[in-house]
């Protein structure tokens, strides 16, 4: 029993700090996403720029040559980004990563993505105006905030449910 009690503790323990490294990491690869968004609008600019100015492509290649995001079928369509956050809007609630797909699918949406979960999972995690609310379940960044502050004033530092004040115990 004494083993098995150390043993959870040091369990516990390494959960807690692998919580800590992905909200740390989730935390980085947002603040990079963002940086990268205002990046490639510059550039988008500039070449938008340099295209009106010279009447030509500019000499340098825009493009990222290993592009990590999932393309869309239709280049006149929305974007994942913009087809997302109009989905999550629209829901007006935290939406499953299964329903999100169907709504997008149902939308119209179309990708050329081998496994579009997947694919879908990367978009939500690096979007800037995205969160995570539960497990695979997102909602648009300000719709949940009560909700979500409700839930966490509902948990105690361990995690457990306590009792609201004014609620018998």
């Amino acid at each position: 029993m004494v083993l098995e009690d150390g043993f959870r503790s040091q369990l516990e323990e390494r959960i807690r700090r692998y919580v800590a490294q992905r909200d740390q990491v989730q935390g980085q690869l947002i603040e990079l996403n963002q940086a990268l968004n205002s990046l490639d609008k510059r550039l988008e600019h500039a070449v938008e720029i340099y295209k009106l100015e010279f009447e030509a492509d500019p000499p340098i290649a825009t493009e990222s040559p290993r592009s990590t995001s999932p393309r869309r079928r239709r280049p006149d369509g929305p974007s994942w980004n913009e087809s997302v956050a109009s989905a999550l809007r629209d829901a007006g609630e935290p939406l499953h990563i299964n329903e999100l797909l169907r709504r997008l699918v149902d939308g119209g949406f179309q990708t050329e993505a081998k496994d579009p979960i997947r694919a879908l999972a990367s978009v939500l995690v690096r979007h800037p105006d995205v969160h995570r609310t539960e497990p695979n379940t997102y909602a648009i960044t300000g719709t949940d905030a009560k909700q979500s502050q409700q839930s966490l004033e509902d948990l105690d530092v361990d995690g457990a449910p306590h009792p609201h004040e004014g609620e018998a115990a």
